[in-house]
Order: structure tokens, then C-alpha cells, then sequence
């Protein structure tokens, strides 16, 4: 019974530890904190400037907040947009078109 424990641990250690590098982790981890960080800011802090937005440009709070969500909107359209286009790079692989080699050459 007790080489059950050990086998189990034994395996356990000849498991890779992370498959990423610690670089791809501080770039996610970076770019959730900046996201994040900007919708607390559009919450709390432009929450609270709100009405004092709306009374300066003479429109309604419904109107301001509005603006002010449209960044959210444009974040999240851009993001998905961005990782279509990676995606899309990701798996069409090369080009085939090769009329661009020898282009420059005068002959």
C-alpha cells in the first residue's frame, strides 16, 4: 500500500511544471490589469464627474453616459477584432502567391 503514495508523486514531479514561459504570463497578466484598470476608472471615477460631464456640455446624463460607454463598446470590438485577425493569420499559414519574387529585377 504505501507504494501507491509514491508512485502517484513520482509521476506527479516528471509532469512539466507550466507550459508557458513567464514572459506570456506577465503579458496577460499586464494586459488584464490595464483592462480592468480602465473599466474601474470609466466606473468609479467617471461615475462620480458624470453629472458634472452632462451640466458642462449641456446634454443628459443618459447621453453622457453613453459617450462614455462607447469606449467600453470600441475595447471590446477592437479586442475581438484583433484576435480574429490573429487567428486568421494563425491558420492560413503561408502565402502561396509568389508573384512579388523578382519583382525588382530588370531583364
Amino acid at each position: 500500500m504505501s507504494s501507491v503514495p509514491t508512485d502517484s508523486l513520482a509521476r506527479l514531479d516528471r509532469l512539466p511544471r507550466w507550459p508557458w514561459g513567464k514572459k506570456s504570463i506577465v503579458l496577460i497578466g499586464g494586459s488584464f490589469f490595464f483592462s480592468f484598470f480602465d473599466s474601474v476608472v470609466l466606473g468609479v471615477v467617471l461615475g462620480a464627474v458624470l453629472p458634472v460631464i452632462a451640466e458642462e456640455f449641456d446634454v443628459s446624463v443618459a447621453t453622457a453616459a453613453i459617450v462614455l460607454t462607447a469606449s467600453l463598446v470600441g475595447a471590446v470590438v477592437g479586442g475581438a477584432l484583433w484576435l480574429c485577425g490573429d487567428c486568421r493569420r494563425a491558420t492560413a499559414g503561408p502565402s502561396r502567391d509568389r508573384s512579388h519574387v523578382g519583382a525588382d529585377r530588370r531583364g
